[in-house]
């Protein structure tokens, strides 16, 4: 629920990021670039110029991804939120970014706020953050991450493709990443994509994981990303897990890693690794859901 005190810009933009179709097969589309002329405009331009300026602005949530296998805590995905508007996911309000020529500037700030919790995560978790094609491109991205050392090969960089996204032209700069030791995750959506990429990690994506317990299309498009996933020798995450009954199913299938709101909603640090790094494995296989007095919604 939107805060009360909002002010009505910071209302409309909340409306229109919100306000995206869901696109072909279930999928989530970024809203375009909010018009100039949007009551909102100028007060999210200020807020990214002010994230910018290092005056505050954002916050870094993290969801705990777990080894459906062992329902252990092995890793967590970093979340950026805007501080005055925390409801509206990061996709938005970077696309946002990206069309006032911020975008690479503030997925860099995002990637330096996570690096500096990396030193109070308990050394056996990953990391993960979600960047751009542009921004894994950028050259100022690996002196960013050169400066956590021999805790590189504890960071997973997650690729955030759209419609234009040259995946020929990313696998150098994916290539580079793996020689320091980050590994990489993409999502489902770039099958075709897969072998030239190499990736460590292969997400599947909300629309394939909701109601795979009951739904045939999304179980063959599952079991099919398993096998693509074997032939990789990668390993298969599933996101937004919001139920006991595709829990069942995706550790039935195989699926290696989990995360969504039946196993742990995002959180602000370090509520994340102290409530769960020493989570005990229950008898009856099913993970519970983690209580969060933050939630943020879905990445």
């Amino acid at each position: 629920m939107a805060d009360v005190r909002m002010t009505a810009t910071e209302r409309a933009w909340l409306s229109w990021g919100r306000s995206g179709e869901p696109a072909a097969g279930g999928r989530r589309r970024v809203r375009p670039p909010i018009p100039s002329r949007h009551p909102a405009a100028g007060w999210l331009a200020d807020e990214l110029e002010r994230v910018l300026g290092g005056t505050g602005g954002f916050g870094v949530v993290y969801q705990p991804i777990f080894d459906l296998r062992t329902e252990r805590l092995v890793g967590v995905e970093a979340l950026a939120r805007l501080t005055r508007v925390p409801q509206l996911p990061a996709r938005c309000w970077l696309a946002q970014a990206d069309s006032l020529g911020l975008g690479i500037h503030l997925q860099l700030a995002i990637v330096r706020r996570v690096l500096t919790d990396l030193a109070r995560i308990p050394s056996s978790l990953t990391v993960s953050v979600n960047l751009t094609a542009d921004a894994i491109a950028d050259p100022r991205l690996l002196p960013v991450l050169r400066t956590v050392g021999v805790d590189a090969c504890r960071m997973i960089v997650e690729v955030v493709a759209d419609g234009h996204t040259d995946w020929s032209a990313l696998a150098p700069p994916l290539a580079r990443l793996r020689h320091l030791g980050v590994r990489t995750a993409v999502n489902d959506a770039v099958v075709r994509e897969l072998p030239g990429l190499l990736p460590d990690i292969i997400k599947l994506d909300p629309s394939v994981v909701r109601d795979v317990d009951s739904e045939p299309r999304c179980q063959a498009l599952a079991g099919a990303l398993m096998l693509v996933a074997e032939d990789l020798d990668a390993v298969v995450c599933a996101e937004a897990i919001e139920s006991a009954a595709e829990l069942r199913y995706l550790r039935r299938l195989g699926v290696q890693l989990g995360q969504g709101f039946h196993l742990g909603r995002p959180a602000r640090f370090p509520w994340t690794i102290g409530a769960l790094v020493g989570h005990q494995p229950r008898s009856h296989g099913s993970l519970p859901a983690s209580p969060s007095a933050h939630s943020a919604g879905h990445p």
